[in-house]
C-alpha cells in the first residue's frame, strides 16, 4: 500500500503517460488502429487521470469534511464536494441526522424534507465533526442514527 497520496497520484500519471506512449508507438508502427481500441484507451486514460486527481493532496484538502460542513451562526452550510453548490440548513429545524461511512443526511422537523450529502469520511469522523459544530443541547433535540 502506498502511504503518500502524492506518490500514488504521480504513479497513476506515469501509468497514463506510459499507456499513451505505447498507444502512440503502436499507431506509428501500424499506421491505423481499430476504433474500439482507440475508444478503450481514451476511456482508460480518463479513468486513470480522474483517479490520480482524486488521490492528490490538493483534492483531499479541498474536500476535507471540515471544509465541506461548516457552522455559520444558526445555520449549517453543507456540500458534497468543493465543486457542488452548498445547502444551508437551519440548525433548529433539524430533527434527525443519519450518519454512515461516506454519507450524511439531515431531515427537517415537521415537513420531513431531507438533505443528503456524500462526504468522503468514516462515520466516526463525521460524527466527531458534527459534535464539534453543534452544541450539546442542540444535539439532544435531534434523533441521531448511525448506520
Amino acid at each position: 500500500m502506498i502511504k503518500n497520496e502524492n506518490t500514488l497520484s504521480k504513479l497513476l500519471i506515469i501509468i497514463a503517460v506510459i499507456l499513451t506512449s505505447i498507444f502512440g508507438y503502436l499507431y506509428f508502427l501500424y499506421g491505423e488502429i481499430q476504433a474500439q481500441y482507440t475508444v478503450m484507451v481514451i476511456f482508460t486514460l480518463i479513468n486513470i487521470i480522474t483517479l490520480a486527481f482524486k488521490q492528490s493532496s490538493i483534492y483531499k484538502k479541498k474536500n476535507h469534511i471540515k471544509n465541506l460542513i461548516k457552522r455559520e451562526g444558526q445555520w449549517l452550510v453543507c456540500q458534497s464536494s468543493s465543486m457542488s453548490s452548498p445547502s444551508i440548513i437551519v440548525i433548529d429545524k433539524i430533527g434527525e441526522i443519519t450518519i454512515s461511512t461516506n454519507y450524511l443526511s439531515f431531515i427537517e422537523v415537521g415537513n420531513g424534507q431531507g438533505y443528503d450529502f456524500e462526504v468522503k469520511a468514516q462515520s466516526n469522523v463525521i460524527m466527531t465533526h458534527l459534535y464539534e459544530l453543534l452544541k450539546a443541547d442542540e444535539i439532544k433535540e435531534m434523533k441521531l442514527v448511525v448506520i
